[in-house]
């Protein structure tokens, strides 16, 4: 009777098409499967991390990463997942071109902003002025694939004032600001300059990596005298640049002494050609409240 169930239900089995341990097969094979389409998975996420970190997108990969681990993601749109990976790469890579561009310029970051400037009355700018030039509008910025020599309708702006009212200081807040805008600045004293283009062996080549900058701040203008040779330098320095570029002049010097300390004729005519019609002319007053503190503890100390 054993025998004849048995066979019964091997004949049943065989009319329904399906062989003995057919199920467990089957569920096997969908094992096998799974996992080669996983390991599969895998190999294409660990290629695409590969050449992430080959072209140095590690925000990008980053971020990648966090989503395939986050289930969550899994129901959000294609583009929107790729769109937040671009973002992050782009804000790291932001964060790091400012962290550079302030290195090259000699600037430490964040030490000079509109917060940080004395607007008091009688300064010479407002608030509403300074906030209207560190939009940088007057900068010309080279667009992607321009020679680095292509002119460009770049503007100036002068910073004049007596010594300790914040001339280099509000020059420094402007440059600043144009970094953190993305513009390249390189910030020197006259007399850097003048040394380091006397002391080239190739001029032409010293000017062609001063002229990298979309912004040249020129400090100490009109300090001390000059011999016929650095007022030469200056107005080789101020022509090629200003004629396109952008600078910023800081000098104690009035404007209109500017003539006479660069030689009179010719040079001077040649300087005032490419630097007098400013974007805006600042002639800044008062002092500093550093320098007022400096002041005050000098005449307490001598009052003592």
């Amino acid at each position: 009777m054993e025998k004849l169930k048995e066979n019964a239900a091997l004949s049943g089995s065989r009319s329904n098409g399906v062989a003995p341990n057919q199920e467990q097969m089957n569920r096997e094979a969908a094992d096998r499967s799974s996992l080669l389409q996983m390991t599969a998975v895998d190999k294409l996420e660990e290629t695409i991390m590969d050449l992430l970190r080959e072209y140095r997108m590690n925000a990008f990969a980053q971020q990648l990463h966090e989503q395939l681990m986050n289930p969550a993601w899994a129901s959000q749109p294609f583009l929107r997942r790729l769109l937040v990976c671009l973002e992050a790469e782009r804000a790291v890579r932001k964060e790091r071109g400012a962290e550079k561009r302030f290195k090259i310029a000699g600037l430490p970051r964040g030490a000079y902003g509109l917060k940080q400037f004395d607007f008091a009355p009688g300064r010479g700018i407002s608030r509403q002025t300074l906030e209207e030039i560190v939009e940088c509008r007057w900068i010309a910025k080279r667009v992607p694939h321009q020679r680095r020599d292509s002119r460009r309708d770049g503007q100036s702006i002068a910073i004049t004032g007596a010594t300790g009212c914040g001339k280099s200081f509000l020059a420094m807040v402007i440059s600043s600001e144009a970094i953190e805008r993305g513009f390249n600045v390189k910030y020197w004293s006259l007399t850097e300059l003048v040394e380091r283009l006397s002391k080239a062996e190739k001029k032409s080549e010293t000017l062609k990596k001063i002229n990298e900058a979309d912004l040249l701040t020129i400090d100490d203008f009109g300090l001390g005298t000059l011999t016929a040779q650095e007022q030469s330098l200056v107005y080789e320095i101020i022509k090629s640049h200003a004629d396109n570029l952008s600078t910023i002049i800081v000098s104690q010097r009035p404007c209109a002494d500017w003539y006479e300390w660069l030689g009179g004729k010719y040079i001077a005519d040649g300087v005032a050609d490419r630097i007098i019609n400013f974007y805006y002319l600042i002639e800044l007053k008062g002092e500093t409240p550093r320098a007022l503190a400096r002041k005050q503890a000098k005449e307490a100390v001598g009052s003592s």
